[in-house]
């Protein structure tokens, strides 16, 4: 197993904080959004071996951080035109003959439940969502609908659509939150579909978001599990995130 941690970006939105470190290094509470991620990696019995880091923005400062443990890597050098697809497939190299592969967001961090929930989800496309979203976006945002995303399933579980902005939030029945597993046969599915068709036939690929090629698979006939969650996890990507998390924290 491998796990690719996608933090490449600059996270714009919580500049001045941003402006000496990368995203994932935020303090919140005393500890990293990574250095949180990292915490439960090691409580679950993960090794730092494989454990790798897609960097972006400020890589030097992750490479002083983490330079003597064995976590891995992997420079995007494209990070200011490029979104996460792309930054995963960085990584093909590291992850393309693993039997399973996590993949998380770098902008958030979560409990060593949510961790567990995914470490043992066993089908071949797993997908994180939580079913009590709708009072976390309404502590981040004025109006939730403007940025949430539409994610449908069906009643065994599996996901219609994921990722479209919508105007009523009865087309969201959970919510993505950017941790996903992918055993074998699905790894391989996204190398070749990434290759074969996204980059030939995408002239954004480079652009692409994950859920973008998540609604892909589906699209091409892949079945994708919801894994479901009750909170437990947070994201960090606005001062107003930062906030929310820092007042859980303190309670």
């Amino acid at each position: 197993m491998k796990i690719v941690i996608l933090a490449a970006g600059q996270g714009t939105r919580l500049r001045p904080i941003t402006d000496n470190v990368p995203k994932c290094l935020v303090d919140v509470g005393g500890k990293s959004i990574l250095d949180r991620q990292l915490e439960q990696y090691r409580k679950c019995g993960v090794a730092e071996r494989d454990i790798i880091v897609v960097c972006g923005y400020k890589k030097d400062v992750l490479e002083e951080r983490y330079g003597n443990t064995e976590i891995g890597l992997v420079y995007n050098s494209e990070f200011q035109d490029t979104n996460m697809v792309y930054s995963l497939m960085c990584a093909e190299d590291v992850f393309s003959s693993e039997d399973e592969l996590i993949v998380s967001y770098g902008d958030i961090f979560y409990t060593e439940e949510v961790l567990r929930r995914i470490l043992s989800a066993s089908s071949a496309f797993n997908v994180v969502t939580d079913e009590l979203w709708l009072d976390y976006w309404r502590k981040r945002f004025d109006d939730p609908i403007k940025d949430a995303e539409s994610l449908d399933m069906d009643s065994e579980g599996y996901l219609l659509d994921i990722g479209r902005k919508v105007d009523s939030l009865d087309l969201i029945k959970s919510q993505y939150i950017g941790l996903m597993k992918f055993k074998k046969e699905a790894i391989r599915k996204i190398c070749t579909l990434y290759h074969e068709d996204i980059v030939k036939n995408n002239p954004n690929y480079r652009k692409m978001y994950f859920t973008d090629l998540l609604q892909l698979l589906i699209a091409k006939g892949n079945k994708l599990k919801s894994v479901p969650i009750q909170r437990g996890w947070f994201e960090i990507d606005s001062y107003s995130d930062l906030k929310v998390a820092l007042e859980h924290l303190e309670v």
